[in-house]
């Protein structure tokens, strides 16, 4: 489940704007489609996505 809130940035180190569709690009390390807006340090970013691992597409989310 996704939330959202309208708020001021806080500090953080980058900020992104996009639509909900774009969201696994940005977890693939697509930072630059047409709309994906990365305000900040790009390089947090980078850093943040390195850390994630490729999903097991042979994971069972719903079993009976």
């Amino acid at each position: 489940m996704l939330i959202y809130r309208q708020r001021e940035p806080c500090g953080a180190a980058v900020i992104l704007t996009l639509i909900k569709s774009r969201l696994a690009a940005i977890t693939g390390g697509d930072f630059t489609s047409p709309a994906v807006e990365v305000s900040g340090d790009g390089a947090a970013l980078e850093s943040l996505t390195s850390a994630l691992e490729p999903g097991n597409p042979a994971f069972n989310i719903v079993t009976p």
